[in-house]
């Protein structure tokens, strides 16, 4: 049995970003250089572990991302 422990509201900044802002801002940036960052890339920078795929494809299904960047590493910016 795992048990976890209790977090009070107050233990995390507000101003602080959540994982997934900070995976939008490097996406973002990376993109204006010319580059498309991968899942794993976006893992690194926040510090999770097999979220960044899920979140690029939530993304995509959003509309947030133009069709054909997720697993293209080659398309340049549009």
């Amino acid at each position: 049995m795992v048990r976890l422990a209790v977090v009070s509201d107050e233990a995390r900044s507000l101003d602080a970003p959540t994982a997934e802002q900070r995976m939008w801002a490097y996406y973002m940036t990376e993109r204006s250089k010319g580059r498309i960052p991968t899942g794993a890339e976006l893992d690194r920078i926040a510090g999770t572990n097999n979220y960044g795929r899920r979140v690029l494809r939530r993304w995509l299904q959003a509309g947030q991302l133009p069709t054909g960047t997720i697993g293209s590493p080659k398309s340049s910016v549009p």
